[in-house]
């Protein structure tokens, strides 16, 4: 959706510079601003003046078409950044924790279990699981170490 916007947006400032390039093709043509440069570089032949005219135009053409994919690119990188960001909640700071039972305790001073902290404070999505040296402790009967489970 934010690229979205920004084609609308591209959009509109497109329709802007070439509403505005008109206009000013039509203030030079009625001001005979054509016909001025066209004189100007007659009367001063010897300058060479008439080479450098079609190429201001090209070398304008070319700044004006690096232009846009200079935004462009800038624009879609910004996207991507601001999407990124917005999956990122990152904790700072130090964070209290128990070291016998890895309760945290919140701003507020009580204590919580590390999973409501982590849910409340972050997106991440937890899940459980039993690591191989618990399995032993917890279910050191029924566990098979050949076995793996």
């Amino acid at each position: 959706m934010i690229w979205q916007v920004s084609k609308r947006r591209l959009r509109l400032e497109l329709a802007g510079v070439v509403l505005v390039t008109v206009a000013g093709y039509f203030l030079a043509d009625s001001l005979d601003v054509f016909e001025r440069i066209y004189r100007f570089t007659r009367e001063h032949e010897s300058w060479e003046l008439d080479e450098w005219i079609p190429a201001a135009i090209v070398l304008a053409a070319a700044l004006a078409v690096y232009s846009v994919r200079r935004w462009i690119d800038t624009r879609r990188q910004a996207n991507e950044l601001a999407e990124a960001l917005a999956e990122i909640k990152v904790l700072r700071g130090i964070v209290p924790i128990c070291s016998s039972c890895k309760a945290i305790r919140d701003e507020e001073g009580t204590w919580q279990p590390l999973e409501s902290y982590l849910d409340r404070h972050t997106e991440a999505a937890l899940s459980h699981g039993v690591c191989p040296r618990c399995q032993v402790e917890l279910y050191g009967d029924l566990y098979d170490e050949n076995d793996g489970r």
